[in-house]
């Protein structure tokens, strides 16, 4: 599928393939390897977000296959959100002590990623919102929760809740 027609970008769930072209940019954008707080993009917790939920992702690319962007959300618990947002622990630790279980009370809209020079033209938001719909279609009861980081984050969260109603600080 794609984003608009003028644009040419097509968006893929998770496989291995995208989540290798995509990890080497999510690592520079984000910084992982400097910061053992974030979630790492690496092929353990791939296999952890798909114990998850198969859904917890969505790449864009250009035709070409390039990476354009990727969104990542989760679910977990009311009690380790909680836990998160005092800061008693980290985005890394909510991921891995997050059980695998049937249901949950949280998503997390934990990530949004677009390169530079496609920025402002909606596929942030259409990849989280896609992402965020198929996790609530999941998991119906679900608050959203998210914790923007950046002015661009803020902006995103800001929009996403005035069009859908489907991030909940």
């Amino acid at each position: 599928m794609t984003h608009k027609k003028d644009l040419q970008i097509i968006f893929r769930p998770f496989s291995w393939n995208e989540f290798e072209k995509h990890s080497d940019l999510v690592r520079r954008h984000f910084g992982t390897d400097a910061d053992p707080g974030q979630i790492p993009p690496e092929p353990e917790y791939a296999k952890k977000m798909l114990q998850l939920n198969r859904r917890c992702v969505l790449y864009a690319d250009f035709p070409n296959g390039k990476p354009v962007g990727s969104a990542f959300a989760f679910p977990t618990t009311s009690e380790l959100i909680g836990q998160f947002d005092r800061k008693e622990i980290t985005e890394r630790e909510l991921f891995e002590r997050t059980p695998i279980q049937p249901e949950y009370e949280v998503i997390y809209a934990c990530s949004v990623m677009v390169i530079r020079s496609m920025r402002r033209k909606g596929i942030g938001k259409t990849l989280m919102t896609k992402v965020l719909t198929e996790l609530s279609n999941d998991y119906p009861e679900a608050d959203v929760f998210y914790w923007a980081t950046t002015k661009e984050g803020e902006a995103l969260a800001a929009n996403m809740k005035a069009d859908t109603g489907l991030a909940k600080d």
